[in-house]
């Protein structure tokens, strides 16, 4: 007798995830239902009207949940998904601080997008084109609870409104994310934990090892150095040490939603900023990013993080040392070396980095000696008058 092939864990997460993707599907249509019954009086209308919801009767029966009340019927399937296994739609929940009603905000703007039928219903709910409203989250979650579901998913970049088009929308590409599906080529770049190295495997400096391996771990890592120094193999690899994969954004509108992204692939994300020599690049956390954040940036770039961090450099090169305070003061050459040197870093926490490379910037400021200054402006005038 021949066993079959053990399925592959992509394969386990996608059955999780798939299953998962039912239960909150079924919870959505279930407190939609409950709200359009009780706008409209009685049952037997709505599935005059919409074939559909008879389909989600028949699944909640399937479900075990028949000859409940609405009511009951929610309460069981809450029951029920404390005890189930975690899945994209669990940790985009907790990673937002979302209940049960906020979480079903957001499966709610995608009903339709699955299942054309489901148009006319929701937009019986004061739904605008088969999307729900603001009033579509009042009347089935109550307006408090809708509200604050709304500005926390519209802040992770997990919900679209339009100003003109008052529908709330869930972009694509993170729906895909929620059913499971590997992440869109064109969007993100992901790296699972498997395919990452372990933070033990690096060669690394002791001294960095040991900034790496103190406990506590850091909310936000910001990784300096040259490009081509190994960044984001260091992210991959802390983000490993946290039992996570690793995923970058690939264009401006997948930035947005990076963090939701993030909480839906169980990976730590990652962020990247090239700014000018002496210019300041926004690392704020965001508060639904799963952690740790890794912002890789240049050697000479500073970040306005306000979360606490830890910040290490890539490059190998020793930190230059002056003298204890005697002698001349040095000039502006080496004041400026020692302002890339530092990288701009003052928050709290930050760990100096080693020495990053030297600066692009040509330095027009440098001061010559007076005597080179002289011979050479005596030449020029040598040659102008020639």
């Amino acid at each position: 007798m021949t066993m079959g092939a053990a399925p592959s864990p992509r394969a386990i997460a996608q059955a999780a995830a798939a299953a998962e993707l039912q239960h909150w599907r079924l919870r959505t249509l279930l407190v939609l239902l409950r709200a359009a019954v009780a706008r409209e009086g009685a049952l037997e209308p709505l599935l005059g009207r919409h074939a559909a919801l008879r389909d989600t009767l028949d699944a909640a029966a399937d479900a075990g949940l028949a000859d409940l009340t609405l009511d009951d019927a929610i309460e069981r399937l809450d029951r029920r998904a404390q005890g189930a296994p975690t899945g994209p739609l669990s940790r985009l929940r907790d990673a937002l601080g979302l209940g049960a009603d906020g979480l079903g905000c957001f499966v709610a703007a995608a009903l339709a997008a699955d299942d054309p039928r489901l148009a006319a219903f929701v937009d019986e709910l004061h739904g605008r084109a088969g999307r729900p409203t603001r009033a579509t989250l009042a009347l089935a979650f109550g307006a408090v609870a809708g509200s604050a579901a709304l500005q926390r998913l519209r802040g992770a970049g997990a919900l679209l409104e339009g100003e003109q088009d008052p529908g709330l929308a869930v972009p694509a590409a993170l729906w895909e994310l929620a059913c499971g599906l590997p992440p869109d080529a064109g969007r993100w770049q992901h790296w699972p934990r498997e395919a990452l190295m372990p933070l033990p495997a690096l060669i690394l400096p002791a001294a960095l090892r040991a900034r790496l391996e103190a406990p506590p771990a850091p909310a936000t890592w910001l990784l300096r150095g040259s490009p081509g120094s190994g960044r984001r193999t260091l992210a991959g690899a802390l983000a490993r040490a946290a039992g996570r994969g690793l995923v970058a954004a690939v264009d401006a509108p997948a930035l947005a939603s990076l963090g939701a992204a993030a909480a839906l692939l169980d990976a730590a994300p990652l962020l990247s900023f090239e700014p000018a020599p002496a210019r300041r690049s926004p690392g704020r956390r965001r508060p639904d990013c799963p952690r740790p954040v890794s912002c890789a940036c240049r050697a000479t770039a500073a970040s306005r993080s306000t979360a606490r961090r830890r910040a290490a450099s890539t490059s190998s090169r020793p930190t230059p040392t002056s003298g204890a305070g005697t002698g001349p003061s040095p000039g502006p050459a080496a004041r400026s070396m020692r302002r890339w040197s530092a990288g701009g870093c003052r928050a709290g926490g930050c760990i100096a980095p080693r020495r990053p490379c030297r600066p692009t910037r040509p330095m027009h400021w440098r001061r010559w000696p007076r005597r080179s200054a002289r011979s050479a402006g005596m030449r020029w005038t040598a040659s102008r008058a020639a």
